[in-house]
Protein backbone atom coordinates (compact mmCIF):
# COMPACT_ATOMS: atom_id res chain seq x y z
CA UNK A 1 0.00 0.00 0.00
CA UNK A 2 1.06 3.55 -0.91
CA UNK A 3 0.66 5.91 1.80
CA UNK A 4 1.07 9.69 1.28
CA UNK A 5 1.42 11.64 4.70
CA UNK A 6 0.56 15.36 3.95
CA UNK A 7 2.51 17.41 7.02
CA UNK A 8 2.69 21.10 7.82
CA UNK A 9 5.17 20.93 10.61
CA UNK A 10 6.55 18.26 13.54
CA UNK A 11 3.12 16.67 14.63
CA UNK A 12 2.59 15.11 10.99
CA UNK A 13 6.54 14.62 10.39
CA UNK A 14 6.39 12.23 13.68
CA UNK A 15 3.74 10.57 12.22
CA UNK A 16 5.31 10.23 9.31
CA UNK A 17 8.34 9.10 10.83
CA UNK A 18 6.96 6.53 12.94
CA UNK A 19 4.91 5.05 10.50
CA UNK A 20 7.90 4.64 7.89
CA UNK A 21 10.14 2.95 10.79
CA UNK A 22 7.31 0.41 11.56
CA UNK A 23 5.01 -0.14 8.69
CA UNK A 24 5.31 -3.59 6.84
CA UNK A 25 8.06 -3.78 3.93
CA UNK A 26 5.31 -3.70 1.71
CA UNK A 27 4.36 -0.25 2.70
CA UNK A 28 5.33 2.50 0.82
CA UNK A 29 5.57 5.91 3.10
CA UNK A 30 5.64 9.01 1.38
CA UNK A 31 5.21 12.24 2.88
CA UNK A 32 4.51 15.85 1.33
CA UNK A 33 5.13 18.92 3.07
CA UNK A 34 2.42 21.46 2.92
CA UNK A 35 3.03 25.58 3.63
CA UNK A 36 1.92 26.71 6.98
CA UNK A 37 0.77 30.03 6.57
CA UNK A 38 -2.70 29.24 4.98
CA UNK A 39 -5.70 30.83 5.05
CA UNK A 40 -8.21 29.76 7.26
CA UNK A 41 -11.00 29.82 4.67
CA UNK A 42 -9.72 29.22 0.69
CA UNK A 43 -11.65 30.07 -2.11
CA UNK A 44 -9.82 28.67 -5.06
CA UNK A 45 -8.37 25.77 -3.65
CA UNK A 46 -5.74 25.71 -7.27
CA UNK A 47 -3.84 28.99 -6.03
CA UNK A 48 -2.67 26.50 -3.41
CA UNK A 49 -1.78 23.32 -4.97
CA UNK A 50 0.96 21.86 -6.00
CA UNK A 51 1.79 21.13 -9.93
CA UNK A 52 1.82 17.41 -8.64
CA UNK A 53 2.29 14.46 -6.04
CA UNK A 54 3.11 10.81 -5.72
CA UNK A 55 0.81 8.64 -6.38
CA UNK A 56 -0.80 7.35 -3.35
CA UNK A 57 -3.44 4.66 -2.28
CA UNK A 58 -4.21 6.27 0.78
CA UNK A 59 -3.66 9.61 2.03
CA UNK A 60 -3.00 10.98 5.83
CA UNK A 61 -4.12 14.35 6.29
CA UNK A 62 -2.09 15.42 9.32
CA UNK A 63 -1.84 19.62 8.53
CA UNK A 64 -1.28 21.71 11.48
CA UNK A 65 -3.69 24.53 10.03
CA UNK A 66 -7.13 24.40 8.74
CA UNK A 67 -6.14 25.75 5.22
CA UNK A 68 -3.99 23.18 4.33
CA UNK A 69 -6.77 20.68 5.93
CA UNK A 70 -9.93 22.30 3.69
CA UNK A 71 -7.36 21.31 0.63
CA UNK A 72 -7.63 17.39 1.71
CA UNK A 73 -10.29 16.67 -0.95
CA UNK A 74 -8.00 18.20 -4.05
CA UNK A 75 -4.93 16.65 -2.86
CA UNK A 76 -6.15 13.44 -2.39
CA UNK A 77 -7.79 13.67 -6.27
CA UNK A 78 -4.43 14.94 -6.94
CA UNK A 79 -2.23 11.95 -5.70
CA UNK A 80 -5.21 9.73 -7.16
CA UNK A 81 -5.75 8.34 -3.67
CA UNK A 82 -8.70 6.04 -3.06
CA UNK A 83 -9.55 7.20 0.46
CA UNK A 84 -8.50 9.66 2.79
CA UNK A 85 -7.73 9.44 6.80
CA UNK A 86 -7.85 13.00 8.59
CA UNK A 87 -7.11 12.50 12.09
CA UNK A 88 -8.66 15.46 14.61
CA UNK A 89 -5.85 15.42 16.84
CA UNK A 90 -6.32 19.39 17.67
CA UNK A 91 -9.89 20.85 16.31
CA UNK A 92 -8.05 24.28 15.63
CA UNK A 93 -6.54 22.15 12.79
CA UNK A 94 -9.72 20.33 11.67
CA UNK A 95 -13.15 21.31 13.34
CA UNK A 96 -16.27 19.23 13.20
CA UNK A 97 -17.50 22.00 10.71
CA UNK A 98 -14.78 21.61 8.03
CA UNK A 99 -14.72 17.57 8.79
CA UNK A 100 -18.70 17.57 7.52
CA UNK A 101 -17.70 19.79 4.58
CA UNK A 102 -14.77 17.73 3.69
CA UNK A 103 -17.36 14.32 4.24
CA UNK A 104 -19.28 15.69 1.46
CA UNK A 105 -16.61 16.89 -0.51
CA UNK A 106 -14.55 12.99 -0.67
CA UNK A 107 -18.30 11.45 -0.70
CA UNK A 108 -18.73 13.61 -4.25
CA UNK A 109 -15.33 11.95 -5.28
CA UNK A 110 -16.13 8.51 -4.48
CA UNK A 111 -13.47 8.29 -1.88
CA UNK A 112 -13.37 6.40 1.37
CA UNK A 113 -12.85 8.71 4.46
CA UNK A 114 -12.27 8.62 8.38
CA UNK A 115 -11.87 11.32 10.80
CA UNK A 116 -10.56 9.66 14.17
CA UNK A 117 -10.86 12.07 17.17
CA UNK A 118 -8.01 11.39 18.42
CA UNK A 119 -6.18 9.66 15.75
CA UNK A 120 -5.37 6.66 18.17
CA UNK A 121 -9.82 5.67 18.22
CA UNK A 122 -8.74 4.80 14.77
CA UNK A 123 -10.28 0.71 14.43
CA UNK A 124 -11.56 -1.16 11.24
CA UNK A 125 -15.25 -0.91 10.82
CA UNK A 126 -17.43 -3.03 8.37
CA UNK A 127 -18.51 0.40 6.59
CA UNK A 128 -14.85 1.55 6.00
CA UNK A 129 -12.80 1.51 2.97
CA UNK A 130 -10.59 -1.97 2.79
CA UNK A 131 -7.57 0.88 2.74
CA UNK A 132 -8.75 2.54 5.92
CA UNK A 133 -9.22 -1.09 7.31
CA UNK A 134 -6.14 -1.90 6.44
CA UNK A 135 -4.36 0.43 8.19
CA UNK A 136 -6.32 0.52 11.00
CA UNK A 137 -5.27 -2.84 11.47
CA UNK A 138 -1.91 -1.96 12.26
CA UNK A 139 -2.27 1.47 13.63
CA UNK A 140 -4.36 3.21 15.59
CA UNK A 141 -6.34 1.61 18.78
CA UNK A 142 -3.30 0.15 21.00
CA UNK A 143 -3.93 -4.28 20.82
CA UNK A 144 -1.44 -5.80 23.10
CA UNK A 145 0.10 -8.81 24.50
CA UNK A 146 2.63 -9.62 27.04
CA UNK A 147 4.06 -12.62 29.36
CA UNK A 148 5.10 -12.75 32.68
CA UNK A 149 7.14 -14.29 35.14
CA UNK A 150 6.62 -14.37 38.69
CA UNK A 151 3.76 -11.25 38.81
CA UNK A 152 6.53 -9.46 36.49
CA UNK A 153 6.16 -8.85 33.02
CA UNK A 154 9.09 -9.70 30.80
CA UNK A 155 7.60 -8.72 27.35
CA UNK A 156 5.07 -7.19 25.34
CA UNK A 157 3.88 -7.90 21.70
CA UNK A 158 2.23 -5.08 19.87
CA UNK A 159 -0.86 -6.11 17.59
CA UNK A 160 -1.95 -2.65 16.94
CA UNK A 161 -0.10 0.51 17.55
CA UNK A 162 -1.10 4.18 18.33
CA UNK A 163 0.16 6.03 14.67
CA UNK A 164 1.97 8.13 16.57
CA UNK A 165 4.65 5.66 18.06
CA UNK A 166 3.26 6.39 21.78
CA UNK A 167 2.39 2.46 22.35
CA UNK A 168 6.30 1.15 21.69
CA UNK A 169 7.02 3.94 24.11
CA UNK A 170 5.11 3.19 26.37
CA UNK A 171 5.57 -0.90 27.01
CA UNK A 172 9.35 -0.57 26.70
CA UNK A 173 8.93 1.17 30.09
CA UNK A 174 6.25 -1.38 31.20
CA UNK A 175 8.96 -4.41 30.68
CA UNK A 176 10.61 -5.88 33.78
CA UNK A 177 7.98 -4.35 36.25
CA UNK A 178 4.88 -6.49 38.26
CA UNK A 179 1.64 -6.22 36.91
CA UNK A 180 0.36 -3.65 39.41
CA UNK A 181 3.28 -1.18 39.03
CA UNK A 182 2.11 -1.57 35.27
CA UNK A 183 -0.88 -0.48 35.64
CA UNK A 184 -0.16 1.80 37.41
CA UNK A 185 2.37 3.56 35.25
CA UNK A 186 0.13 3.15 31.83
CA UNK A 187 -1.54 6.20 31.93
CA UNK A 188 1.41 8.12 33.14
CA UNK A 189 3.75 6.82 30.80
CA UNK A 190 1.09 8.61 27.90
CA UNK A 191 1.50 11.56 28.91
CA UNK A 192 5.34 10.86 28.89
CA UNK A 193 5.84 10.56 25.08
CA UNK A 194 4.18 13.51 25.10
CA UNK A 195 0.95 12.25 23.42
CA UNK A 196 -0.03 14.89 20.49
CA UNK A 197 -3.94 15.14 21.33
CA UNK A 198 -4.39 18.34 22.18
CA UNK A 199 -6.38 19.74 25.59
CA UNK A 200 -9.90 20.39 23.16
CA UNK A 201 -12.88 18.81 24.60
CA UNK A 202 -14.31 16.53 22.75
CA UNK A 203 -18.21 16.58 21.47
CA UNK A 204 -20.49 14.22 23.12
CA UNK A 205 -18.01 13.09 25.86
CA UNK A 206 -16.75 15.86 27.95
CA UNK A 207 -13.32 15.14 28.17
CA UNK A 208 -10.38 16.33 26.28
CA UNK A 209 -8.70 14.59 23.23
CA UNK A 210 -5.64 14.03 25.63
CA UNK A 211 -7.62 12.30 28.15
CA UNK A 212 -9.21 10.08 26.01
CA UNK A 213 -5.83 8.98 24.40
CA UNK A 214 -4.35 8.74 27.66
CA UNK A 215 -7.56 6.38 28.75
CA UNK A 216 -7.01 4.13 25.30
CA UNK A 217 -3.49 3.43 25.98
CA UNK A 218 -5.13 2.20 30.35
CA UNK A 219 -7.44 0.55 28.41
CA UNK A 220 -4.89 -1.58 26.19
CA UNK A 221 -2.55 -2.51 28.73
CA UNK A 222 -4.83 -2.95 31.14
CA UNK A 223 -6.88 -6.10 28.60
CA UNK A 224 -3.04 -6.97 28.08
CA UNK A 225 -2.26 -7.84 31.38
CA UNK A 226 -5.98 -9.20 32.47
CA UNK A 227 -5.30 -12.07 29.45
CA UNK A 228 -1.70 -12.46 29.87
CA UNK A 229 0.56 -15.91 30.36
CA UNK A 230 3.34 -17.07 32.73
Amino acid sequence: MRILCVVSGNYGKRIAEHLARSSPEHWQIMTWEGPRDLPAVIDEPEEFLPASLPEADLMLSLAENAGLSDLAADLATLCEAEAVIAPVDRRAWLSSGLSHQLARRLERRGLGYAFPAPFCTLHERKDAHPLINDFAGRFGTPRLRCVLDNGEVISWEILREAPCGNTSFVVKKLTGVTVAKAREMAGLLHHYYPCLADMDVSQGNGHTLLHQAAKITDAAVSRALVSCRE
